[in-house]
């Protein structure tokens, strides 16, 4: 049984990898002759409070890990138990991090902060066990020709999306976003210049880079920032920046994170226990 998501949601995004036909599709085939290529991989988590959270908040990294021993749905590695143990026990600092950043923005310990946030990646193959070694082909054939991380927006449908890129993503990125957009009637705004760099700290120096903004008939609807990876970044500095940033912008999602509290929606979609 799957204890860390809603059925809905999990059946949507893996019913839209088939409709995609991930993997079997023309450019996955493309991408295939990549030596090294992993199968393609799921999203990583979605926490039982993701749906009821305002906001709701998406973090998202570049590529999957190798998961050789994940179960497989549509021909689609299932990354979802896995992204749980990775979170549980800190597999990384991709994981640390991301865990720190919700407990201190929702003000509440790092494994109950998690049910309100989701995890994902915008590459959902990976040519390297270690480094990230995604190809510029690999980036575009699967974020924008096959289009699988804009469908995953349209059906996570965060408000405030914080994406570890890095400087080797911004291509593929905006036309993810702009297909998205076109996809939903929206309009993309870009509210931060991609050469702006928000000065850090010592090794936290050019923490972010860009924020973009999806808004339909004016009103912003997500708010999408591109940072640097978590890795090798002073700890207590890249947590608190992030989360100061979701506490800037969590009017977005109607969200009041002070003193713990945060508002929800109720939802018609039933949620697992932990």
């Amino acid at each position: 049984m799957r204890l860390d998501m809603s059925d809905s949601l999990h059946d949507r995004v893996f019913s839209e990898y088939r409709h995609k036909k991930i993997g079997s599709a023309g450019c996955c085939r493309e991408c295939g002759k990549t030596p090294g290529i992993s199968r393609p991989a799921s999203y990583w988590h979605i926490g039982v409070e993701y749906e009821r959270s305002k906001p709701r908040i998406l973090f998202v990294g570049k590529t999957m890990t190798d998961l050789e021993d994940a179960n497989t749905l549509y021909g689609v590695l299932d990354g979802s138990q896995h992204g749980r143990c990775f979170l549980r026990e800190g597999f990384s600092a991709f994981w640390c991090r991301t865990k720190e950043i919700a407990a201190e923005f929702f003000h509440e310990p790092g494994d109950t902060a998690i049910e309100r946030i989701a995890i994902s990646n915008m590459v959902k193959c990976s040519n390297s066990h270690r480094d990230d070694k995604t190809t510029p082909a690999m980036k575009m054939n699967c974020m924008v020709t096959l289009g699988a991380f804009p469908a995953e927006l349209a059906i996570l449908h965060p408000t405030l999306v914080v994406c570890y890129a890095g400087d080797d993503y911004d291509v593929p990125i905006m036309g993810a976003l702009a297909l998205l957009a076109g996809q939903q009637g929206w309009t993309l705004q870009q509210r931060t210049n991609a050469n702006t760099r928000f000065p850090g700290r010592g090794r936290t120096k050019k923490l972010w880079k860009w924020v973009i903004e999806l808004q339909s008939s004016g009103r912003p609807v997500m708010r999408f920032l591109t940072t640097s990876h978590p890795q090798g970044k002073a700890q207590d500095h890249f947590v608190h920046s992030i989360a100061n940033w979701l506490r800037e912008n969590e009017a977005l999602g109607g969200g009041d994170s002070r003193n713990g509290q945060v508002r929800r929606v109720t939802t018609t979609s039933p949620a697992h226990p932990i």
